[in-house]
């Protein structure tokens, strides 16, 4: 198999920056919750018409929520897979490091990104969002974890030490 190229290994980390960048985009005024649940409504009754003409106001705002912290645990768990790959592939770390790096790095922009957001006007900065976001990078870890271990599972011969027996 061919190894790969460094202008390839290094398509991992400039996909994992620029998914940080999307993210930050994402912590504009522009993406939030009075501007999401205005597309929304939108979407709905451009698309789903007799959905949109049942829901009430509040059933309009419960799921614009929804969709809202369902992004949040989806955009972390992304960072978490680019993160890992970034490291894996373009940094040559091992699976364990690149999952550690990438978990720390994916909570630490977490815990940024809600400071920034108390500085946006019409955004708010919430303890939830960081426990949804630390919630979608760590199930991606565990995932990614499990992964590596089924594509290398622990050899069943025995260590040097136990042969020696």
């Amino acid at each position: 198999m061919n190894k790969p190229t460094p202008l390839r290994r290094s398509l991992f980390i400039v996909a994992w920056l620029i998914w940080m960048g999307v993210m930050f985009y994402f912590s504009t005024k522009t993406w939030g919750g009075a501007a999401t649940k205005s597309w929304l409504d939108q979407l709905l009754t451009l698309y789903v018409p007799p959905v949109r003409e049942l829901m009430t106001t509040a059933d309009l705002g419960q799921l614009n929520f929804i969709i809202r912290k369902l992004a949040h645990f989806t955009e972390y768990a992304v960072l978490t897979t680019l993160g890992y790959w970034g490291w894996v592939k373009a940094m040559g770390r091992s699976p364990q490091q690149s999952l550690q790096i990438a978990l720390f790095i994916s909570i630490l922009f977490a815990m940024t990104d809600e400071f920034h957001q108390r500085f946006v006007p019409g955004r708010t900065s919430l303890i939830t969002d960081v426990l949804i976001d630390c919630l979608g990078a760590s199930l991606a870890a565990l995932a990614l974890r499990q992964w590596v271990v089924m594509a290398h599972p622990p050899s069943l011969e025995p260590s040097s030490d136990e042969a020696k027996l």
